[in-house]
């Protein structure tokens, strides 16, 4: 569904490729290009989609987020749940804007740090791959700093979303590697699967990537609450 919004705006399709990029590389460090392989196709097949597949893979999407506000309901022991039109807007806005900020955010960068004026983008380019690199770590806070302000039906202060996110990051760059390191020396997965290895590498790797959002999501929610209770003048609690 987000390469699907950003083919609509052709003016950015070189730093559509690198956002495409960025995601792919951190879905799975290790694998990296065959797993990207199969999304390549899924996003492109996405693109010719008819309106009711389109349809019933945006309801899959918004599903999905519905899942994840719940479990951060349950995190920050939020008890009513936003109403349904409320949901749709917070899930269609991340969908559709979230993608489009952050091809401007690699694009406007670009030129600020790298372009000289009046030379062509070359998107092949070591500046291309440097900005790439740079800003992995930044975007990946973005994206859980989002999920931690946006998500809980409640009011959060900017501070413990800061730290919340800052952790999430360092904690994910660091599985990360280790799990790269972890899957390129050890070939037990291909003995065992052959050919279809990274399926079950896959699955793993996202379900430590939901493990290193929830650990976030859990210090946000015990800082906010802690700053929450030293506001009201009360003792902040010892734990959830």
């Amino acid at each position: 569904v987000t390469f699907y919004v950003l083919a609509l705006f052709p003016a950015f399709s070189d730093w559509t490729s690198v956002l495409e990029g960025f995601v792919y590389s951190n879905l799975m460090p290790a694998a990296g290009d065959q797993v990207s392989a199969y999304l390549y196709d899924f996003a492109d097949q996405a693109h010719s989609l008819p309106t009711l597949g389109l349809t019933g893979l945006l309801v899959s999407v918004l599903f999905l987020l519905s899942t994840i506000e719940d479990a951060f309901n349950d995190i920050w022991r939020v008890r009513k749940g936003r109403s349904l039109g409320r949901r749709l807007a917070v899930y269609l806005t991340m969908i559709g804007v979230g993608p489009v900020i952050a091809v401007i955010v690699f694009w406007a960068a670009y030129h600020l740090l790298y372009l000289p004026q009046g030379q062509a983008i070359p998107a092949a380019s070591y500046a291309y791959g440097q900005l790439f690199t740079g800003f992995s770590g930044l975007i990946e806070f973005g994206g859980f700093a989002v999920l931690y302000r946006v998500l809980p039906n409640c009011s959060i202060p900017y501070r413990p979303v800061i730290i919340g996110a800052l952790i999430s990051t360092v904690l994910l760059e660091v599985i990360k590697r280790v799990f790269a390191w972890y899957v390129s020396s050890f070939e037990l997965y291909q003995v065992i699967y052959g050919a279809l290895w990274t399926i079950p590498v896959f699955f793993i790797w996202v379900l430590f990537f939901w493990y290193v959002t929830l650990f976030g999501a859990c210090v946000t929610a015990q800082l906010s609450v802690g700053k929450q209770a030293e506001e009201a003048g009360v003792d902040k609690p010892n734990g959830r």
